[in-house]
């Protein structure tokens, strides 16, 4: 597309992608960008929230970080999937009909100076197609968290062992050299 449309007085230039590693590709490319998000106005407290599903997700009878939820939770009698919302960070309470609702929410730029433009888009952006059970039971499909959160909830996901340690890059790069 970029390339054939060179020609155009007006020229577009689009990226779409799913973040995978931190700090690299798209997600490097949002980090350079105005960075919008949606922001959405709690029916509840009437304060505006940035949900976030990571930090924001609340299940009914988990108590942990959501980093530490994984697929076999899911069967876990104890955790009421059904019930789960993005929690309003101000009050607590559900975001999920204020995020249905499209008079309660706007595009809010974090540095509105910059000059590329950045969206998130995150799945409860839509949450009338992805309400927040359907959004957790997604986790089965599957084999790896990494590619939940890439995929589904459009976000870096970096473990610490697939992380380059520029340091030890470095000495092998000097080592290789001398030998």
């Amino acid at each position: 597309f970029n390339s054939r449309s060179r020609h155009s007085k007006r020229v577009y230039k689009r990226k779409w992608s799913t973040p995978t590693v931190d700090g690299y590709g798209i997600d490097l490319e949002y980090e350079e960008s105005r960075q919008s998000r949606y922001a959405v106005k709690c029916d509840h407290c009437e304060k505006w929230a940035f949900p976030d599903f990571v930090r924001d997700v609340y299940i009914p009878g988990f108590s942990d970080d959501f980093l530490k939820f994984d697929r076999d939770d899911l069967n876990n009698p104890a955790y009421e999937i059904s019930g789960a919302y993005i929690a309003c960070e101000h009050c607590g309470r559900s975001l999920d009909n204020a995020c249905a609702d499209p008079k309660r929410r706007r595009w809010v730029a974090a540095y509105p100076e910059r000059d590329k433009a950045g969206w998130w888009v995150q799945p409860f952006d839509l949450i009338s197609r992805n309400p927040t059970s359907k959004v957790l039971r997604q986790l089965r499909e599957y084999d790896r968290v990494k590619d939940f959160h890439n995929f589904v909830l459009g976000r870096a996901y970096t473990t610490e062992n697939a992380k380059f340690n520029e340091s030890l890059l470095k000495k092998l790069t000097k080592l290789m050299l001398a030998a």
